[in-house]
């Protein structure tokens, strides 16, 4: 299976804390396919804020283009889209953290 790039953009959002949003937003072909999908746990608080946006053109969607098919790509997708937001996560808590 061969490697793909992809520019993926991750930041939080400034009023994320009262509006409890979190999750990337998936393109493929330049149309949304999954709104805010939270890669982290329900529940937990961790991630909480984490927005991101990539295009997915190397994953194939749904008929209905409102998910994408479920493959072993897919799955590696989620995975390392998950340590992208714990990766994001934990360097800002620190950040924000080490000046008190």
């Amino acid at each position: 299976m061969e490697q793909v790039t992809v520019e993926t953009k991750i930041g939080f959002i400034k009023e994320a804390p009262a509006l409890g949003v979190c999750g990337f937003n998936v393109y493929h072909k330049n149309r949304l396919i999954r709104p805010y999908w939270k890669v982290t746990a329900d529940g937990n608080s961790r991630g909480l804020g984490v927005v991101g946006v990539l295009e997915a053109n190397f994953i194939e969607p749904a008929h209905d283009k409102q998910d994408f098919e479920r493959s072993t790509l897919f799955i590696k997708l989620e995975s390392r889209l998950k340590q992208m937001v714990n990766d994001y996560w934990y360097d800002s808590y620190a950040y924000c953290y080490s000046f008190i």
